[in-house]
């Protein structure tokens, strides 16, 4: 074959030169024509091309390799008749093949370790689609240009060959690698290559995740442990002569100052992967690669003890150069990826940039398959130690996973991030997968995350027991995990236990954790326990040692707990300038301007807030506005899909049955009040003492709404100020005396005016004292004119 096009190609590829000859046919290299990019192109030997059973095997190899996909196996892209031959086009591995590559290059065991895990997750996914290799050896592996794995010539495979087969070559291959290492291979080795030489006593699959662990094992043991440093030290300062004592006792010093006060975290922001060219990629393919890849490199982030990973959330509200996102994140390290597809192989870039200039310090390209997010995560974190070299990163457990429950778990990741599903059908679906999975550490982090931010939206102590319980399943290393011991310290204060909460906080102050994260934490145990300035001087330690969102805001949010609400917004501001997007600092700034009655910039906020991201709290808090302004079928239809959202938030259900009742339908408005006090009587927590009040007051029950009064603790409740509520019950028991201390009292304790221009008050207008209040409180014109006088005066009625 000459340079030039390939006969009865169609003018599809190029020869460019020749390759090499194997058993089969002769292979070369290619260009493809049409998306310009080198192929390997595989055609029968002419002198094999009148024997059938040849030309058979070829388009067997073809058939079989079109059924692979895996990141770990050569891909085949087409098959075509060269002439009187079948030719096999395939992915260009740019590399030698493991025999050549030995000889060539002095291989590390660490790399020997990832290889063979690179070979069994090939011989995996094979075996998975019904294919044994039934040729293992080193001649059919290839190590690519960036040094990894690929399982190359299925020539001979087969759909009835035995897997064990497989598997005990894949020994052999083990054995014949790890030879030169015999001496120094770790007891793990050791029993995994016993346990290969008996036949049957592993799959590929348990194999492939045997072996990843021992690669992380030894990567882990490359980097001293403190310990082993002191040790190193101290057989130093025996050897050393009497004249270099002093010297040494000095170095010593500083030495184990070094390793009692660790170096701050690295934080670590991991951008949004983007599409470059998404091929022939559907969206909901390119949003399921996009979220694997990130996934990805957050777990890995997540797993190392001298990283700390910026939030997501702040992430994806910062636009601008990579030195400005450095600057307004307050992160050290930036991850950038860049996706480019062929179909369904992709070429993914990965860059590491760093302060202050955003200088690329780091670079890795290496190709996945859009179809399988599982590879992809296998592929990206082949590239750890190349981004974070001296860096090691936690075994996540993927190599226990399959394809499939893979792709649910990066679904269901997706659907977290993008509220497309509810929660409990996520928090159900994740229990499911961890029944089957429980070594997958990534699920307990959704779990966590999802179930504490959906207790903070609904309040219902559920939550908090499913979280436990899950909790439970992890195994101790696991449960030591950063996240995990982070997500057990929300626990702990949610359950008001604040001794083991602050346990959490010491532990991780002994481990040397991040100055920040300690401090921020501080803030949030004093804040539970509502000692703001406390938790107000922690906050800003923390602020001021990284300035990310996380920390600003509780900052934010603690002064507005405080009574501080200007502080509060002062701060917000600020943080908006930095995250121009962020919907936790636009929902508090709008609770902030509601209860200051500044209706429209509340509106405004909690409307941009939407826009970036559909939140069922959000929205119950812009039904509360439009019912302020009182635009009840506005306020009705946020209310219905805040609780449509699987929403079993209290104050919602109240509010939206307040709004059934202003719009006239009185029979439904009744009927959600029933079901808020049915809920309470039951004992649901989840009903808060201010709501069931004021549900049994509009039903009427005005006994049952003052003794329910009574049982308000002083501690601050999940509700609008315990005044207004009052005020409200004895407003429509038509005692309006006591209900003007109510007034007075919510009014001193700095609720807005506003909120008292709900038609529920409007019998208060006949009270010289209140319309003296509003009138102290910017409400001059509320009792002028009474739109929905009538309609509360039939609504009175009827509750009575």
């Amino acid at each position: 074959m000459t340079e030039g096009s390939m006969p009865d190609s169609e003018g599809k590829y190029s020869i460019l030169r020749p390759l090499g000859r194997g058993g089969m046919g002769e292979v070369y290299l290619a260009l493809d024509n049409r998306l310009q990019r080198e192929v390997a192109i595989k055609y029968l030997r002419t002198d094999l091309t009148e024997d059938g059973d040849w030309h058979e095997r070829m388009q067997h190899e073809a058939l079989l390799l079109a059924r692979l996909n895996h990141p770990n196996i050569v891909q085949i892209y087409d098959f075509f008749e060269a002439g009187e031959a079948p030719a096999l086009v395939m992915e260009y591995v740019r590399g030698r093949n493991l025999r050549i590559y030995l000889r060539e290059h002095r291989a590390e065991l660490a790399d020997k370790l990832r290889w063979l895990s690179e070979i069994s997750a090939g011989l995996a996914a094979s075996h998975d689609a019904g294919v044994v290799h039934c040729d293992l050896k080193a001649e059919n592996v290839l190590i690519n240009a960036e040094g990894s794995a690929k399982v190359t010539d299925f020539g001979i495979a087969s759909h009835s060959g035995d897997r064990a087969d497989d598997v005990a070559a894949l020994g052999v291959l083990a054995q014949e690698l790890l030879a030169d290492n015999a001496a120094v291979v770790s007891p793990t080795v050791r029993d995994l290559l016993r346990r290969l030489s008996k036949r049957g006593a592993l799959t590929a699959r348990e194999a492939a995740a045997q072996w990843r662990h021992a690669w992380l094992e030894q990567t882990q043991s490359e980097t001293p442990l403190p310990s082993q440093l002191r040790a190193q030290q101290r057989r130093g300062r025996r050897r050393a002569t009497a004249a270099l004592v002093a010297v040494l006792v000095v170095s010593a010093v500083v030495l184990a100052w070094q390793l009692r006060t660790p170096a701050k975290a690295q934080a670590v922001a991991i951008l949004p992967p983007v599409m470059r060219d998404p091929g022939q990629l559907s969206e909901r393919q390119q949003q399921i690669l996009e979220s694997a890849v990130a996934q990805s490199l957050q777990e890995a982030v997540l797993g190392s003890q001298r990283l700390s990973l910026v939030g997501m959330t702040e992430v994806d509200t910062v636009q601008g150069s990579a030195a400005e996102k450095l600057v307004a994140l307050g992160a050290d390290i930036l991850i950038a990826s860049q996706v480019k597809c062929s179909g369904t192989v992709c070429d993914l870039d990965l860059q590491r940039l760093e302060k202050p200039s955003g200088q690329v310090t780091s670079y890795r390209k290496v190709s996945v398959i859009a179809d399988s997010p599982l590879g992809t995560h296998e592929a990206v974190s082949r590239q750890w130690t190349y981004l974070f070299p001296g860096q090691t990163t936690a075994n996540n457990g993927a190599g226990a996973l399959d394809e499939a429950d893979y792709l649910k778990y990066t679904e269901l990741n997706l659907a977290a991030q993008q509220f497309s599903r509810s929660s409990r059908s996520i928090l159900a679906a994740v229990e499911s997968l961890l029944r089957a999975r429980r070594d997958f550490a990534p699920l307990y982090y959704l779990y966590a995350q999802v179930a504490l931010d959906t207790y903070e939206e609904m309040g219902d102590p559920m939550y908090l027991d499913r979280l436990e319980r899950t909790l439970e399943l992890a195994d101790p290393a696991l449960a030591r995990s950063l996240f995990l011991r982070r997500s057990r310290f929300r626990l702990d204060l949610y359950r008001g236990d604040y001794q083991a909460a602050r346990e959490v906080i010491r532990e991780l102050e002994q481990e040397g954790a991040d100055d920040a994260l300690v401090a921020y934490l501080t803030g949030e145990w004093h804040g539970a326990q509502d000692q703001f300035r406390a938790a107000g001087e922690s906050f800003a330690r923390a602020a001021a040692l990284q300035p990310s969102m996380q920390y600003l805001y509780a900052q934010a949010r603690n002064q507005y707990w405080n009574g501080q609400p200007d502080a509060a917004l002062a701060t917000l501001d600020g943080l908006l300038k930095r995250y121009e997007y962020n919907t936790h600092a636009l929902g508090l700034r709008a609770v902030i301007l509601l209860e200051q009655g500044k209706l429209a910039a509340a509106e405004q906020a909690l409307r941009l807030s939407l826009d970036i991201q559909p939140n069922p709290l959000v929205r119950a808090n812009l039904g509360m506005v439009y019912l302020l302004m009182r635009n009840y079928p506005a306020a009705r239809e946020q209310f219905l899909e805040a609780y449509d959202a699987d929403s079993r938030d209290s104050v919602v259900l109240l509010n939206l049955a307040d709004t059934e009742q202003l719009l006239g339908n009185v029979e439904r408005g009744r009927e959600l009040y029933r079901q808020l006090v049915a809920r309470y009587s039951e004992g649901d927590p989840s009903v808060i003492t201010t709501v069931a009040a004021q549900a049994y007051a509009q039903l009427g029950q005005f006994e049952e709404a003052m003794a329910t009064l009574k049982k308000i603790s002083l501690a601050r409740e999940q509700a609008s100020s315990p005044a207004v509520s009052a005020a409200l019950v004895y407003t429509l028991a038509g005692q309006h005396l006591v209900a003007l201390v109510e007034v007075d009292r919510a009014l001193e304790a700095g609720v807005s005016g506003v909120m008292f221009d709900l038609p529920f008050f409007d019998p208060l207008c006949t009270e010289v004292r209140f319309r003296e209040l509003m009138s102290e409180h910017d409400r001059d014109g509320r009792c002028e004119q009474l739109p929905g006088a009538t309609a509360t005066a039939g609504i009175a009625t009827e509750k009575r």
